[in-house]
């Protein structure tokens, strides 16, 4: 190897290096400093404890294993009940680097408690206050059983509006928000707890996602 060749080829692995570096980077949000990552996760929290007819009535924290695999920088584990109809749904807000947070699934996480899918995910729109958003939603049984026992809602923001995504992973963001809830399965009239709450909760949410 001459010396033009060696040059050529320390410049090319640089090259190569630097791109590496830069798509780890990307894709685990870099770009972000530490201020506004700290401020973008207390917004999460200030979400109010009453909107509508929802009201909080706890408020858990995600397990410290859980929260290191997905990398969390600020998330809400919460409980609302529903004072005029009773009903419960649980709901949580998870906010860090696109990759944990896309690739981690309900029906990745569900089938490994216990849980199996009782019918296909579909895209279902969700429309509030003029805007329009879009969430996964797929129900789920025990294992053994027939009739689902819960439903589960889910879907990704870059904080616009919430998508129910394929492949978010390769979104053109650094950090990414997941929204994801369960509740009863829809009862004979074909109401849904989960959507009833979506229509309440988003335009709170995107409030708090300084998005409005």
């Amino acid at each position: 190897m001459n010396k033009k060749q060696y040059i050529a080829a320390i410049l090319a692995i640089f090259t190569i290096t630097a791109i590496t570096a830069l798509t780890q980077n990307y894709l685990e949000a870099g770009w972000h400093s530490q201020s506004e990552i700290a401020l973008l996760s207390s917004k999460l929290r200030e979400i109010p404890d009453a909107f509508g007819d929802w009201k909080r009535i706890e408020r858990k924290e995600i397990p410290q294993k859980v929260e290191r695999v997905l990398n969390c920088y600020g998330y809400i584990n919460d409980i609302y009940e529903n004072s005029r109809s009773g009903a419960v749904v649980s709901v949580a807000v998870l906010f860090g680097p696109r990759g944990p947070i896309a690739v981690h699934t309900p029906e990745i996480c569900y089938s490994s408690v216990g849980t199996q899918l009782a019918t296909s995910r579909r895209a279902v729109r969700i429309e509030s206050e003029n805007h329009q958003d879009e969430f996964w939603m797929a129900q789920f049984s025990k294992q053994g059983e027939q009739e689902p026992g819960f439903e589960v809602w889910h879907a990704w923001s870059d904080g616009g509006p919430w998508c129910a995504s394929e492949n978010p992973r390769y979104w053109m963001t650094d950090v990414l928000y997941k929204l994801q809830l369960s509740g009863d399965p829809p009862n004979e009239d074909g109401g849904s707890d989960c959507r009833s709450f979506l229509q309440s909760f988003l335009p709170i949410l995107r409030q708090h996602l300084g998005t409005d």
